[in-house]
């Protein structure tokens, strides 16, 4: 199945900024604990609470930082974006920028490349 060009990007994009958060989260341990009280009105909200209260910081950052399509679905809508205020912010337009670049160098390149 083929995938358009537009949601490879995104999907990129999303993937530098979880494993920007993955980095973050084994340098502060208490950021999925925080993460818990930021998953009210996502679309996983049940499957996000599991895996924020079972899964181990190890496991968390395996999943964020996956190439698979379970993981993929959950970044889209991840409560590692919404926790700006405890210096997990991806809105400032430089690093927007950044990682749009970044993204679009990488999604040049063939899958697995």
């Amino acid at each position: 199945m083929s995938v358009h060009p537009a949601d490879r990007l995104r999907s990129i994009e999303s993937l530098f900024i979880h494993r920007l958060a993955a980095r973050a989260i084994r340098r502060r341990r208490e950021l999925a604990d925080i993460a818990v009280s930021h998953t009210g009105g996502l679309a996983d909200h049940d499957r996000w609470l599991r895996i924020l209260r079972v899964y181990s910081i190890r496991d968390i950052c395996r999943l964020l930082t996956s190439r698979t399509a379970e993981a993929d679905q959950l970044r889209q809508d991840s409560p590692f974006t919404r926790m700006s205020r405890l210096g997990l912010d991806f809105t400032g337009a430089d690093f927007r920028r950044r990682v749009a670049n970044a993204s679009r160098r990488l999604a040049g390149r063939p899958l697995g490349a």
